[in-house]
């Protein structure tokens, strides 16, 4: 059996596959996959315990120095606090033998007590918030089971989240954003960044293949980017990260900012889906394409199997190999044809399967050149980045990746 080495392994535990919110665009809940419907509502503590020794093994197997838990639903905070304390002891009780382990939680904070807080803070759990911006865009998608919006609630979470990093107890939340093209991406950093004080910002590229987008929504992504750059320029306020415009600049100059300011980086991750029976799978987003990934049990599929097996070695290679399409493109060596963006479902069609440029191909190329050329702007040698460029493009396109 081919052997596989990683830095560390990330798994998102859907420990809930329940919502207490209902967002038009969830990949989970509204659209192509039902599979949740016949998965348990909460991870049993004997499923946790089994997906912790899956990754513990998993750990030992790969040579990962670290396991990072992220507590992932549906609204993981649905579960009872007891628990959830007894799935962070157990995570830990089996896990830390066989790497370090550090624990996150996604969640929209719309149950966020001091009790939670205080959870967090005893099993060092950093958080972060799904927003999508002021209240009369946020309350367009992320709505409740009776179709009204969630902002306020949302917002009383930040502000308890906030005085926790105030008082010293818990580090200040990060925001997650999922992009909608139709929105003006200046004016949402400002509302995260100025008016709510996130230092950490995620914009996610929206979950779609080219069946599912049009060519006249892809292109607003870009433009909806180049607001969000244009505005964080304008702060020019080095404590606030957004994670799409730090890894190419990473990329392009090698420093990697995020170290300096004390935010964890890694390189060589591998990253599992794990559901609430404790099957498994690839990057989630897949799901909209196929639940054919996401079948692999913890209890008789080690890690080292599961990458070996065929269906997931083609996935694998999918993601580190660009299409033939893109061979011309400057940006293929960090792009990746958008899987370097985690969506690789952005080049899914069903008459082609994967192989397509992403859909948003022409907004990606757009944003980096906006980055490329700040970066020449600075003084940073055009000719050293674009020398990176061209070697790892032979690499997106060797035999072997």
């Amino acid at each position: 059996m081919k052997a596989h080495h990683f830095d560390s392994i990330e798994a998102v535990i859907k420990v809930t596959e329940r919502c207490n919110i209902n967002c038009t665009y969830c990949y989970i809940f509204n659209k192509e996959s039902d599979l949740y419907e016949s998965k348990p509502k909460q991870m049993s503590a004997q499923t946790v315990r089994e997906v912790a020794r899956l990754l513990a093994n998993g750990a030992l197997d790969t040579n990962a120095k670290h396991v990072r838990v992220i507590f992932h639903g549906g609204e993981p905070m649905m579960m009872k606090i007891s628990a959830f304390e007894e799935m962070c002891k157990i995570f830990i009780e089996e896990i830390e033998h066989a790497a370090t382990i550090s624990f996150t939680i996604q969640t929209n904070a719309m149950l966020v007590t001091d009790e939670w807080i205080s959870l967090f803070q005893k099993f060092n759990i950093t958080v972060g918030v799904s927003i999508d911006g002021p209240k009369h865009i946020n309350d367009i998608a992320r709505v409740d089971h009776k179709g009204h919006g969630t902002y306020d609630r949302v917002i009383s979470g930040v502000t308890q989240l906030f005085q926790a990093e105030k008082d010293g107890r818990l580090p200040a939340p990060g925001a997650l954003c999922v992009i909608d093209p139709e929105q003006d991406g200046g004016l949402i950093f400002d509302h995260l960044a100025r008016s709510l004080g996130f230092k950490f910002i995620d914009f996610l590229l929206p979950i779609e293949t080219r069946d599912s987008m049009s060519d006249a929504a892809a292109l607003k992504v870009g433009v909806y980017l180049k607001k969000v750059f244009a505005a964080w320029q304008e702060l020019n306020d080095k404590t606030v990260t957004i994670r799409f415009f730090d890894k190419f600049y990473t990329f392009m100059t090698g420093f990697d900012r995020l170290q300096m300011i004390g935010l964890q980086r890694s390189n060589g991750v591998l990253i599992l889906s794990i559901s609430s029976d404790g099957t498994y799978g690839p990057d989630d987003t897949l799901r909209i394409v196929s639940d054919e990934y996401y079948t692999y049990d913890c209890r008789n599929t080690s890690i080292i199997e599961y990458l070996n097996n065929p269906a997931i070695e083609n996935i694998t290679l999918l993601n580190n190999k660009a299409p033939a399409q893109c061979q011309d493109c400057i940006w293929v060596g960090y792009c990746v044809g958008g899987s370097n963006h985690g969506r690789l479902v952005n080049r899914y069609s069903k008459n082609n399967g994967y192989d397509n440029k992403s859909v948003l191909c022409k907004s990606l190329d757009s944003v980096y050149g906006t980055l490329a050329k700040t970066l020449i702007d600075f003084g940073y040698d055009s000719d050293s980045m674009f020398d990176r460029l061209d070697k790892t493009a032979s690499l997106v396109y060797a035999e072997e990746v």
